[in-house]
Parts: C-alpha cells; sequence; structure tokens
C-alpha cells in the first residue's frame, strides 16, 4: 500500500510543530500531542520527515529565507493543547502568582540586560548602521554602539550577521 502525499495544511501543521521541537524540547504534554498527531495518518509522518529535512538544510539558506519564518510559527491552528478552565479563588491565585513569579526572575533579568529580543519565532533586525541581523527563536542581544566601535553581546540563542562596513569595529 503506497502512502499519498500530504497535504499543504499537514506540511505547514508539520513545519510547525518541527520549529517547536527546534526551539528545545518540548514538555511531555506537547510531546504526547506530537506523537499522537504522528500517529493519526502516515502523511503527518511523511510531512514531519520532509519539513525536518527542510528545517536541517536552513543554516545555508541566508537571512532572505529565514525573514519568512515567522508567519509559520503563529499558532491559528491551535497545536498547542490547552487545558479546561478552572476557577480558582482570590487566595490559589496568589499561591500561584508567587510560585510563577520565582523561575521567571533569570527571564525578567535577561529581559532588562537585552535591547534586542525575539520571541517564538526567528526575527528580522536592521541596525541604525545599516547591519541586519536574523535573530533565531528565544534570543537575546545586548547592543552598545558609540563613536568608537559597534559592540554586540549574544545573551543567549543564535543570531546571523550581515554587517554594514564602516571605520568603526563590530565586534
Amino acid at each position: 500500500m503506497t502512502t499519498s502525499e500530504p497535504s499543504p495544511r499537514q506540511a505547514r501543521h508539520a513545519l510547525r510543530w518541527v520549529i517547536r521541537c527546534s526551539a528545545g524540547p518540548l514538555p511531555d504534554r506537547q510531546q504526547r500531542a506530537l506523537q499522537r498527531w504522528l500517529q493519526a495518518d502516515p502523511r503527518h509522518a511523511l510531512a514531519w520527515r520532509r519539513q525536518q529535512a527542510f528545517w536541517d538544510g536552513l543554516d545555508e539558506a541566508g537571512p532572505e529565507v529565514l525573514a519568512a519564518l515567522p508567519a509559520l510559527t503563529s499558532d491559528r491552528q491551535g497545536l498547542r493543547p490547552i487545558a479546561p478552565r478552572r476557577r480558582l479563588s482570590w487566595w490559589w491565585a496568589s499561591v500561584a502568582a508567587v510560585v510563577l513569579a520565582v523561575p521567571a526572575l533569570p527571564g525578567v533579568a535577561l529581559w532588562a540586560r537585552s535591547d534586542l529580543r525575539s520571541g517564538d519565532a526567528p526575527r528580522v533586525v536592521q541596525l541604525e548602521d545599516g547591519s541586519t541581523i536574523v535573530l533565531d527563536a528565544r534570543t537575546a542581544l545586548a547592543v552598545a554602539f558609540d563613536g568608537d566601535q559597534r559592540q554586540l553581546r549574544l545573551l543567549r540563542g543564535q543570531a546571523w550577521f550581515r554587517v554594514a562596513h564602516e571605520a568603526r569595529p563590530f565586534r
């Protein structure tokens, strides 16, 4: 029995999963949702393999191709499992806020130190000197330009640079 080709919708769905997986390990709940999706139809697994190969080749693609990726990561299809809503009392909501705030502190510190950030999708940024940066998903960068030099510090993630050449060094 031969497997038919995946539909464009299945290919987009597979690419969204591949992009999510490339950002780091999925939580158990999302990993189970991915496995259910892959097993639901042989065309899903075929689409997954093709999109994984596409994604693996992106390092050679360049910033123009990477700039088109943010539109692919939107979650209009409801890929993230959503828990049913429950009413929380004020007290439980306060406890949850405190518990959730503690792990978020490093993220807040990173946000305060960074000048450029990307969310769950790559982002293209044009700097004041004409240089172009493509920030990978979940990337943070600190920028310090002055009259003598152009200095950037990668705080988290990955970035690709197309440097505008001028007298100031780009570090």
